[in-house]
């Protein structure tokens, strides 16, 4: 009897943290209007790889021996994502990208 509720406890706990992770994490944004550039530091994360490159141009430059700039310039309004860092088993960090309409010039 000892065992099996034991074991229950363990099934609650154990379903109760999966349900807790199911949320997923919202990923960092960078917002840009077409036209723009933002300049993000992403520190020793070398290599990138991004999902739609119609709306943005990319870069990724290297400032000194822990910095690199990931640099995304507006081309064309929509959404798409970026992985920055292919190294294999090395970090890396995914980033929802989002470019705006350029504004009206008055």
């Amino acid at each position: 009897m000892g065992y099996d509720r034991i074991m229950r406890g363990i099934s609650v706990i154990v379903i109760a943290a999966l349900a807790s992770g199911a949320v997923a994490d919202e990923l960092p944004l960078i917002e840009v209007t077409v036209g723009d550039s933002i300049h993000t530091d992403v520190g020793v994360l070398r290599g990138m790889r991004c999902d739609d490159l119609k709306i943005i141009k990319v870069q990724l430059v290297t400032r000194d021996t822990s910095h690199n700039d990931f640099i995304v310039t507006g081309v064309e309004a929509g959404t798409t994502q970026c992985r920055v860092g292919t190294d294999v088993g090395m970090p890396y960090q995914v980033f929802d990208i989002r470019v705006l309409p350029a504004k009206p010039h008055r």
